[in-house]
């Protein structure tokens, strides 16, 4: 693929004035100032007066989209299709509504037909790449990775997502390097720091351990307390560092993947009543409920529990490798939920 066809930029569709237009651009005006609510309610009226105009349901996919409505949006989305096959600001939304559904493999497949014209630029090569690790399709992502770095080298989040295939391909040399790449590009990246000092460990390359060791405890010792920041604090269990920076690790990086969660609300006096009348319930989360070291070192803790007084919840984000050890985790568990093809919002429901 050549370069000018691979960094083509969708023509916007031209909007026929219809008897939606005034709504249309209500709507415009109102996702201008991030109000995807009322722009969804705007395109909605859009679409009702023009029902075979395109151009009102991509918007409205992408307003209800901004909005957290991934159903609702992933709707819009295909009437747009039904009406423009192959529509590129459709297919794009609708790809994005199925990753965050963890719709793996049909956001894979909806960012292939955008490749196939061509109309993928290199960040949304880097989300198709997201997708086949999701589905552990490695050697593909390792494909697209370079296509996109191809187009766009200084791309940082292209090596990193990079190191991570060639990683769990068991190309740890590789992806050593490609953790370089990031930190030349990003010198105070923390979590390419930390990443690239774990992964030499794997390779048993002691050098620079010390140098690596003060200059990760440095960049914790510096940080604002509460500064929300991914530092690959799992791999940094691995150094020898001040517990204090270990817990300041974990907590950055718990913010920075949990700002918009929000607090339960707290137990009415009725409802603290029942649960105490009944055995602990207890839940875990796991991409690893699998052949694994996670449920290697769990299943028997979970199959010994006293069920009289524990109640135990698995749910499941990762894939069903069909294996004993799955299996077993399965009947381990008064109630296994998969969590697969389900949003984050969904999930936590």
């Amino acid at each position: 693929m050549n370069t000018a066809t691979a960094t083509r930029r969708p023509t916007p569709p031209v909007p026929v004035r219809n008897a939606g237009h005034g709504h249309w651009i209500r709507g415009r005006e109102l996702m201008a100032r991030s109000d995807w609510i009322g722009a969804a309610q705007a395109f909605t009226r859009a679409t009702r007066a023009a029902p075979h105009d395109p151009l009102y349901w991509v918007n409205l996919a992408n307003a209800e989209r901004r909005a957290g409505a991934l159903p609702r949006a992933e709707a819009a989305a295909l009437r747009a299709l039904a009406i423009a096959a192959d529509d590129p600001l459709a297919l794009r939304v609708l790809g994005d509504c199925l990753s965050q559904m963890h719709r793996y493999a049909e956001a894979v497949e909806v960012l292939a037909r955008l490749r196939g014209d061509g109309a993928l630029e290199p960040e949304a090569l880097l989300q198709h790449a997201r997708m086949l690790q999701q589905l552990l399709r490695h050697g593909e992502a390792v494909e697209v990775l370079v296509e996109a770095l191809s187009l766009k080298p200084h791309l940082v989040h292209g090596h990193a997502l990079l190191a991570d295939s060639l990683r769990d391909m068991g190309r740890k040399r590789e992806a050593v390097e490609c953790m370089r790449t990031v930190l030349a590009l990003e010198p105070g990246n923390l979590e390419a720091m930390s990443h690239l000092s774990f992964e030499k460990r794997h390779l048993c390359d002691w050098r620079d351990l010390d140098a690596d060791v003060l200059e990760i405890s440095d960049q914790l010792a510096m940080a604002p307390a509460g500064l929300s920041r991914v530092a690959a604090a799992f791999g940094l269990l691995s150094l020898p560092l001040d517990p204090l920076l270990q817990l300041a690790a974990a907590r950055g990086e718990s913010n920075a993947l949990a700002w918009q969660a929000e607090p339960l609300p707290p137990l009415r006096a009725d409802e603290r009543a029942a649960r105490a009348a009944r055995p602990a319930r207890i839940g875990w989360v796991s991409y690893d409920f699998r052949e694994h070291p996670v449920s290697q070192l769990l299943v028997e803790m979970l199959e010994g529990l006293d069920r009289s007084r524990f109640e135990v919840l698995l749910y499941s984000s990762g894939p069903d490798d069909g294996s004993p050890l799955r299996q077993r985790m399965v009947a381990a568990a008064d109630h296994f939920v998969d969590l697969r093809g389900l949003s984050d919002a969904q999930g936590a429901q």
